[in-house]
C-alpha cells in the first residue's frame, strides 16, 4: 500500500523526534518536579518550530504544489519524483518535453526556489517516462 506524501512526512517526522529525544533512563532515581518533563506536544512544537525543519517540510511541499510552482501546461506533462542532493529528479512524458525543459532549466530552477524561499534546488534532471 502505497503512503500519501503526507503520511511520509509525518512518519518522518516522528522517527526524527524519536531519534532526537530518545529516552534515557537516569543513573539515579529522579523526583518528577526536578526532572524537567514536558508534554509530548511541547516537545514536538519545540522541534517543528525549529528552522531547518521548517525548511525541509516547504522544500517537500513543491510536490503537492507543483502545477502552482510550474504552471498548469507544463505539469500536465511533468511529475516530480524525487530530491536528492540538491537534484529534483522529474519524469516527463516525452523526449520533446524533456528537450524543452531542459532549455527552460534556470527559469524553472529559479521558480522552485522562489517558492521554496531558498536555494535548495540546484539543478533538474529530466527523464522520459
Amino acid at each position: 500500500m502505497k503512503m500519501s506524501f503526507e503520511d511520509r512526512i509525518a512518519q518522518r517526522a516522528a522517527k526524527i523526534i524519536a531519534q532526537k529525544y530518545k529516552a534515557r533512563t537516569p543513573k539515579k532515581p529522579v523526583k518528577a518536579e526536578n526532572a524537567g518533563v514536558m508534554d509530548l506536544g511541547s516537545v514536538i512544537d519545540k522541534y517543528l518550530t525549529k528552522e531547518e525543519f521548517g525548511a525541509k517540510l516547504k522544500k517537500f511541499s513543491l510536490f503537492n504544489h507543483w502545477p502552482d510552482i510550474v504552471g498548469r501546461d507544463i505539469a500536465r506533462k511533468t511529475v516530480p519524483q524525487k530530491i536528492f542532493k540538491d537534484m529534483l529528479y522529474i519524469s516527463v512524458t516525452n523526449a520533446t518535453w524533456a528537450s524543452e525543459l531542459g532549455m527552460m532549466k534556470q527559469q524553472l530552477i529559479d521558480k522552485i526556489n522562489g517558492f521554496i524561499g531558498e536555494e535548495a534546488i540546484k539543478d533538474l534532471k529530466f527523464k522520459v517516462q
